[in-house]
């Protein structure tokens, strides 16, 4: 047994693109190289699946981790967004780590 990672994109019509998890690495550190042009300027849904898995058969879905990914003119990850994102991520954890509740 083991575990196994499946990223899919969510378009505005709720259909599914499943896409390699080393593409999303590459789009989040943001490789020139990488790019969804068909996402240029939108904002969409990412859903990033952990499964417990046999072989290549399903065993059991263990999380699932939704955000959003915000894209450029040109459908690369949007910089600044994401890094405004990680920012506000950041700030929560001091309070987390000292035992308040976040805002």
């Amino acid at each position: 047994m083991g575990m196994s990672v499946r990223v899919f994109l969510v378009d505005d019509n709720d259909s599914l693109q499943r896409i390699p998890m080393t593409k999303l690495d590459r789009l989040l550190h943001f490789d020139r190289v990488e790019s969804f042009p068909q996402y240029a300027g939108k904002r969409i849904r990412c859903a990033m699946a952990f499964l417990e898995v046999a072989g290549r058969r399903v065993l059991s879905i263990r999380n699932i981790d939704y955000f959003w990914l915000s894209f450029d003119e040109k459908g690369r990850i949007n910089k600044k967004e994401w890094e405004k994102g990680m920012r506000l991520g950041m700030e929560l954890l001091p309070s987390i780590l000292d035992g308040e509740h976040p805002k």
